[in-house]
């Protein structure tokens, strides 16, 4: 071995001749620092905050949907007994806390199915790239899919031209099933062709049209479930909050739908009248609203409305039965 100007060269048997010198040893570390740049590094230091951003958008969304769907329902129950949002005054909290019964079974079939479509997806694409027979249901399976979307076109206009009502609760159906096979189909169609990057403009827009028969399924159930459970409550009154009212002054609501009033003897009391068998419907915007023992949905029987004052005294006791 020879030290020639700074080069380390290595001879080999006689007759071979000199060898070259040897390569550089390349290190792992040296291209990974090459690899690491500023944008790289930032990269890193913003994807936790992108992920917080994106988590905040998701339950932005999520409050969204679950205020509105509470205050459809709630428009459905109150609206039951002749009463508005605007007159019971709910707050914020109790629209979104009034949306949890009326969107867990909801988001359950919506999880099922998405877990379904995302387990059977491969399956069907690999059983389509096997029998390129079977490919031939895909136009057929589109005829129905814009079938059923120009039947909710349809259903949807002549309910906005003629006031025909009698097939406004299919129309959701028809275009959630409809738009979600054509998205579905799509899909299908894209992998099948070996697309993997990049979403279609028309897959985008069937997905958007299949989610927005979603939501307006999701408001259908909820209005169904407020009214469901104003039914319930209305045939339960006996069983709810008692409420018995003393007041200074007559109130004027003896005989009403069964409401007792008891007059006292003596006139020395602060209170000289008395108003039993009244039920608690709802205590909101520091007012109760009370319904009458015999309550009945007839357009007949009230919702009496109290707010508590110096003259007005309300006393509440617990039904034995819950």
């Amino acid at each position: 071995m020879a030290r020639q100007a700074g080069r380390v060269i290595s001879r080999g048997p006689p007759g071979r001749g000199p060898e070259r010198p040897f390569p550089p040893r390349r290190t792992n570390a040296g291209s990974a620092a090459a690899g690491r740049g500023p944008a790289a590094e930032d990269e890193q230091a913003r994807s936790p905050a992108e992920l917080l951003k994106v988590v905040i958008g998701q339950f932005s969304i999520a409050t969204a949907l679950a205020f509105y769907l509470g205050w459809v329902r709630s428009a459905a129950y109150y609206g039951y007994f002749g009463l508005s949002t605007s007159m019971v005054g709910l707050s914020t909290s109790e629209y979104v806390l009034g949306s949890v019964g009326a969107l867990y079974l909801p988001l359950m079939g919506v999880g099922l199915a998405t877990a379904l479509v995302t387990a059977l997806h491969p399956r069907v694409v690999a059983l389509l790239r096997r029998l390129p027979s079977a490919r031939s249901l895909l136009p057929a399976g589109r005829a129905v899919g814009w079938g059923l979307v120009a039947l909710a076109a349809a259903g949807f206009f002549a309910a906005l031209a003629w006031r025909i009502s009698w097939g406004r609760p299919a129309i959701p159906w028809l275009i959630t099933w409809g738009a979600g096979l054509l998205a579905y189909l799509e899909l299908v169609r894209s992998s099948l062709a070996g697309r993997r990057s990049g979403v279609g403009v028309q897959l985008i827009a069937l997905a958007a049209l299949a989610l927005g028969g979603v939501f307006w399924l999701l408001g259908d159930y909820a209005g169904y479930a407020g009214r469901a459970q104003a039914r319930e409550d209305a045939a339960t009154i006996a069983y709810r909050t008692d409420v018995t009212v003393y007041s200074a002054q007559q109130l004027a609501l003896g005989g009403r739908a069964g409401i007792v009033e008891d007059v006292a003897r003596s006139e020395g009391g602060a209170y000289r009248f008395r108003y039993t068998n009244l039920r608690l419907l709802v205590y909101a915007g520091d007012r109760y609203f009370l319904l009458p023992v015999d309550w009945r949905h007839n357009g007949a029987d009230p919702v009496i409305v109290l707010s508590p004052s110096e003259t007005i005294r309300v006393e509440l006791i617990g039904s034995p039965f819950r």
